[in-house]
C-alpha cells in the first residue's frame, strides 16, 4: 500500500495551467499530443514541460500516434519526460521510447486481464474505453491488480468521487483531466486545489 496516493493532472495547455497544478502540489502533469480539445503540438509540449520543476513528473500523452508525431515528440521533449499511450503503441510508433519512460494504458473491457498480466510489476494506467470524456470508469474491476502493479486510475474522477476511490482502492496514483475543468479543455486552479485536498482526505481515511 502506498504511503500516499500520487496525483496527476492531465491535458494542460498553457503555462498558467502548469503553474496552477504545480502550485497545488501535484506529483505529475500531462500534456496531450493526440487529437483532443486539449491537444498541443510537440513544440508547445516541450515549452510547457520546461516550466515543470524536477520534482514533478512530466508526461506526454498519446493515443495511437503515427510515426511522424511520435518521432517529433521524442525529438522535442526532454529525456526526463514519460510517455503514456495504449500498451500496443509501444510495439508500434512509440517502440523507441525506453522501457523506463513508458506508461502503458490498459483499458477496462476486452482483453483487460490479459493486458494487465503482461505488465505485472510495472506502472500502468487503467481507464475506460475513451479518454478525456469525463465518463466514470468501473475502477473496481482493477482491484485485484492494485497490489501487483503500480496502478494509476483514471476515467471520470472529480472532486466529489476521488476521496472514495482513494479510500477503497488505494492505487499508486489518480489521474484527472475534465474533472478539474471550468469549461472544455480549460483547467481551473481552484478545482485543482480542491481535487488535491479531496485526495488527501481519502489518504487520511
Amino acid at each position: 500500500m502506498p504511503d500516499r496516493v500520487r496525483i496527476k493532472v492531465c491535458g494542460l495547455k498553457t503555462p498558467e495551467m502548469i503553474d496552477a497544478a504545480v502550485d497545488a502540489g501535484v506529483d505529475a502533469v500531462g500534456v496531450v499530443l493526440s487529437p483532443s480539445p486539449r491537444q498541443v503540438t510537440p513544440e508547445r509540449a516541450a515549452n510547457l514541460v520546461s516550466r515543470v520543476p524536477g520534482y514533478v513528473a512530466a508526461v506526454a500523452v498519446y493515443r495511437h500516434p503515427d510515426e511522424s508525431l511520435a518521432a517529433d515528440a521524442q525529438r522535442a521533449l526532454p529525456e526526463r519526460a514519460l510517455h503514456q499511450s495504449d500498451a500496443a503503441d509501444f510495439q508500434g510508433a512509440l517502440r523507441t521510447v525506453p522501457i523506463d519512460r513508458r506508461v502503458p494504458v490498459v483499458r477496462l473491457g476486452t482483453g483487460f486481464d490479459t493486458e494487465m498480466a503482461r505488465h505485472e510489476g510495472s506502472m500502468v494506467l487503467v481507464e475506460g474505453a475513451n479518454s478525456g470524456t469525463g465518463r466514470e470508469a468501473t475502477w473496481h474491476d482493477a482491484t485485484v491488480w492494485i497490489d501487483r502493479c503500480s496502478v494509476i486510475v483514471a476515467g471520470g474522477l472529480n472532486i466529489d468521487n476521488v476521496a472514495e476511490v482513494v479510500r477503497t482502492l488505494r492505487p499508486f496514483s489518480v489521474d484527472v483531466s475534465s474533472g478539474v475543468e471550468r469549461e472544455l479543455g480549460v483547467k481551473d486552479a481552484g478545482m485543482i486545489r480542491a481535487f488535491v485536498a479531496a485526495v488527501r482526505e481519502g489518504d487520511r481515511a
